[in-house]
């Protein structure tokens, strides 16, 4: 069976046609013995869905006419769980976005199914996402009747789903996992068919998006249109007024009415959420968000008793990160951020100055 390093390397070979066998290495950051187990693996899986081995001659590989068409047509990277080892932190999440589009009672055995594991692999599993559900307010519970199924608010249920996509999207296998759920529910195409209009709308309104962060609202709102109980999404009378405020709200409407219909209106506050938390903003055009990027530069000097240099550059590059960020504090919406532990143990003293110089974000959004 394939397991995430060794899938890696599938990809690092395929989609790198000349790549030699030095370059995996250093690519990768394993050692020779790693790399040869890996390599083992990945022929031995290769050959149970009958296609030719990859082999290396002179450091470079080989790859037969039959393995290079499984590769063009994508077939290659469809994982099917009973081929590969998913970590079992993934398949917790995998579990919750499986749980949360459901289309009928889900039991055990459906789980087993659809990840190919045993039946007590699955009660762990299910085991551990109901403790993940239990952070973020919610409940997994299952009836004979009803199956598994979630308990909690609304907006919480979107904010776990939403971390969900984004672990997902950060794992060795990415995109291929976050398709699992959607294909054995039967939604093959619908990430491509709202990629289409997600685009051309935004297009249409002339919006940039983070590029880190478009593939992982694509994929959530993939997620929310399989959804077909989206249960009752409400927004206070002042988040409307602030969200209707922002130049993208035509966008997020439109996109919502083809989504979700015209009768969906909180879907047109929460589309439009997703679209402001990805957003990369051009200009000044907000009076206010400029505001509080001036203060945050004013505090850090403050604080570190340290003039900054290139003051206007700094709170440009600022305000356009202070927009989404704005939005996604503000709303509680999860950000996944691999570096955080990295940045604390090797920048504590900066680390510290910036977190007393966001005072002025913490007042601001009561986070």
């Amino acid at each position: 069976m394939l397991d995430e390093r060794s899938y890696t390397l599938l990809k690092t070979i395929t989609q790198h046609r000349h790549v030699t066998k030095p370059e995996v290495l250093r690519i990768m950051e394993v050692s020779e013995r790693q790399f040869g187990y890996d390599f083992d693996k990945l022929n031995y899986a290769l050959k149970n869905m009958k296609l030719p081995p990859i082999q290396l001659k002179n450091n470079r590989f080989i790859l037969e006419d039959t393995l290079i068409k499984a590769v063009k047509s994508g077939e290659l990277y469809d994982i099917n769980p009973a081929l590969v080892t998913i970590s079992k932190e993934d398949r917790v999440y995998l579990l919750y976005l499986y749980t949360f589009i459901r289309k009928e009672p889900v039991s055990n055995f459906h789980y087993q199914s659809f990840l190919g594991v045993s039946k007590n692999t699955a009660l762990e599993d299910v085991k551990r996402t109901k403790e993940i559900c239990k952070e973020w307010n919610l409940k997994m519970v299952y009836t004979r009747k009803d199956g598994y199924y979630l308990i909690g608010d609304e907006f919480d249920k979107r904010r776990l789903a939403i971390y969900a996509v984004t672990i997902l999207l950060d794992s060795p296998f990415g995109n291929e996992l976050i398709t699992l759920p959607l294909n054995d529910w039967g939604y093959k195409n619908l990430y491509e068919e709202t990629e289409k209009i997600f685009t051309e709308i935004v297009e249409k309104h002339s919006i940039t998006l983070v590029k880190s962060r478009k593939n992982e609202i694509l994929s959530f709102l993939t997620y929310l249109r399989a959804r077909i109980k989206r249960g009752n999404l409400r927004f206070p009378d002042y988040q409307q007024h602030i969200i209707e405020r922002q130049n993208v709200f035509p966008a997020g409407k439109e996109m919502a009415e083809i989504f979700f219909g015209k009768e969906a209106i909180s879907e047109q506050y929460f589309v439009t959420l997703m679209l402001l938390i990805s957003m990369h903003e051009q200009e000044y055009n907000n009076v206010l968000m400029e505001q509080l990027a001036d203060r945050i530069i004013e505090e850090f000097e403050r604080v570190t008793l340290l003039p900054l240099d290139n003051r206007e550059d700094l709170k440009k590059s600022l305000y356009d990160h202070l927009v989404p960020a704005f939005f996604r504090i503000s709303f509680k919406i999860p950000l996944v951020n691999p570096l955080i532990n990295r940045i604390k143990e090797e920048y504590p003293e900066l680390f510290e100055f910036v977190k007393m110089a966001l005072s002025p974000l913490s007042m601001w959004t009561g986070q």
